[in-house]
């Protein structure tokens, strides 16, 4: 029973590893026919498409390119880019189940084989230049892996899904404000982008990875109206208060970056407020004590507490060169405007009310 176990585990972690990869390497390949190359060796694209592959996982880099050849941190990856590699893991865990009948050692042995897999191409693709960090491998690889057997449906999960679906709305209607906004700037847009010159294959591959850092840019925006903002490189930052630019990357969706302070944005802070205080009458309608409503209250918001510290940290970093470091968001800021507005929301529309009530009660 063992060695089944393993053996169709093995199976389908490498099913995992092989439809995940064979996508990103195809693209690199074809990228790397079109863009040509004077020595023809076709190591280069297949390494760089593990490279890509390794960044899908979010797995961090050290970067020490040309002509400096200083030594960075690249950990500004897509987070868009997690979907494949969820999609695969999680076809092959129902894949394993169906077979197993046992779904905690599917979970567990997929996990194993797939950190493994992720630490050995780690271990394989080290370059002078690009180097993925090793022990990252493994602890994000199985993050992942885990997370693609997690069964939303599960009543564990039933009194955060209002919130959930409520932050759905809210990056939906954020990132229709990115379009509007790449609308309004698209001469900026188009000026970058005949800067840039990829070609028409580098130009359809320029813009598939611009929409792999779309949630990284919807979380920016959340940043930027919480007030806390967000950089662009060393020296800047960009809040409704305050801009401090010094120029823009040669990216064309930054072309939608706003030039001058706009204090209204902060308005749109009003949208997670109405939503959380929805949440909150939820919650704590029909209990019959303040503490049973403040337990149904964190059980509702508890969850995303962690996942917004990770999405902080894995929206924020070094991107490529020292200039274009720190770029992104700051860990603290999603955390942070989430615990202000639960916080806001709590204490003015349930605590107070709630002890206003009691003093009336007492005096009556």
């Amino acid at each position: 029973m063992a060695k089944r176990v393993l053996l169709v585990t093995f199976q389908q972690a490498l099913r995992s590893l092989i439809l995940s990869l064979l996508p990103v390497t195809t693209v690199t390949l074809l990228a790397w026919a079109f863009a040509g190359s004077q020595t023809g060796n076709t190591s280069d694209p297949l390494r760089a498409s593990i490279w890509f592959w390794l960044a899908a996982h979010l797995i961090p880099f050290k970067l020490s390119l040309a002509p400096a050849y200083i030594a960075t941190f690249f950990n500004y990856l897509p987070l868009g880019g997690i979907v494949l590699p969820l999609l695969t893991l999680r076809s092959s865990f129902k894949r394993a189940v169906l077979e197993l009948k046992n779904e905690r050692a599917a979970r567990s042995f997929i996990t194993i084989w797939y950190a493994l897999f992720a630490t050995l191409a780690c271990t394989f693709v080290q370059s002078e230049t690009v180097k993925p960090i090793i022990y990252f491998a493994p602890i994000y690889a199985a993050a992942l892996a885990l997370l693609s057997t997690i069964n939303l449906k599960s009543p564990y999960f039933a009194p955060a899904r209002y919130l959930a679906f409520a932050h759905l709305l809210l990056f939906g209607v954020i990132a229709l404000v990115i379009a509007f906004q790449l609308t309004v700037h698209f001469q900026v847009v188009k000026s970058i982008s005949l800067v840039v010159q990829p070609g028409w294959i580098g130009g359809i591959l320029l813009v598939f990875l611009e929409i792999l850092y779309l949630p990284n840019l919807i979380l920016a925006t959340i940043s930027y109206i919480s007030g806390f903002g967000f950089s662009i490189g060393a020296g800047t930052l960009v809040t409704p208060l305050k801009v401090k630019l010094n120029g823009i990357p040669a990216i064309p969706i930054l072309g939608a970056l706003p030039g001058q302070r706009y204090l209204y944005a902060l308005l749109f802070l009003l949208i997670p407020l109405i939503l959380s205080i929805i949440n909150l009458r939820m919650v704590t309608k029909n209990q019959s004590s303040i503490k049973a409503a403040l337990s149904n209250f964190w059980d509702s918001i508890w969850l995303f507490i962690p996942t917004a510290i990770f999405l902080g940290y894995q929206s924020g970093g070094g991107f490529i060169t020292k200039a274009l470091t720190p770029f992104g968001i700051w860990w603290w800021t999603l955390v942070s405007t989430f615990l202000l507005i639960q916080g806001f929301v709590l204490v003015f529309f349930y605590l107070l009310p709630q002890g206003v009530i009691k003093i009336v009660r007492r005096n009556v």
